[in-house]
């Protein structure tokens, strides 16, 4: 509440999570700035609805950090920001797959997640706040080819790119390296809390 109705920057530069006041562009203040364990390359994330947490993208950490997270599976990481004077890396959602992951986008409090070979995961953050409230409700792979790393190999690139998931129509289009672009929609079912 306290910066309400102002221009608020988050800056994911590399191993840590930035926050600045850019309402004066003259004059942008820091807000914090905060390191995080097994970070790599801190890539992108984004506010839920409410603007209290994130979720937040390291795209080398599961190549880097292999052995750390479970032979590299995807990590997304969650951020209580209700103070952005001093934003908690609260937790972290395990996905099951051993992928790097890259963009990611939040609508209507569904996470749309671009993980490289593991496709489109699509994460529920309705109850964001709560232990284990980031549930997946969807996925697609779009180059099932490429398979998972195998012999303790770290997860490598291919697959998805990136997602746009603002079309009024529910269309999401996902981009992918090898095959082009698909033209998703999320069934109804999977959206309800």
């Amino acid at each position: 509440a306290r910066y309400t109705g102002q221009e608020i920057c988050l800056s994911f530069n590399e191993d840590r999570l930035a926050i600045f006041d850019a309402t004066d562009k003259q004059n942008v203040k820091t807000l914090s700035v905060t390191p995080y364990d097994l970070s790599s390359y801190c890539h992108q994330g984004w506010f839920n609805d409410a603007q209290t947490h994130l979720l937040m993208n390291d795209e080398l950490d599961e190549m880097t950090f292999t052995s750390q997270l479970e032979g590299g599976r995807t990590r997304t990481l969650i951020w209580d920001v209700s103070d952005l004077e001093k934003p908690i890396h609260s937790g972290d959602f395990n996905h099951p797959e051993k992928a790097v992951d890259h963009n990611l986008y939040i609508v209507d409090n569904i996470g749309y997640l671009s993980n490289y070979r593991a496709g489109l995961k699509v994460l529920s953050v309705t109850d964001i706040a709560k232990p284990d409230g980031v549930t997946q409700i969807g996925k697609f792979d779009c180059s099932p080819e490429l398979g998972e790393p195998t012999n303790g190999d770290a997860p490598q690139f291919g697959g998805t790119w990136s997602n746009y998931p603002y079309f009024k129509s529910g269309v999401i289009a996902l981009s992918n390296i090898e095959h082009g672009l698909f033209l998703l929609k999320l069934n109804s079912d999977a959206a309800k809390p």
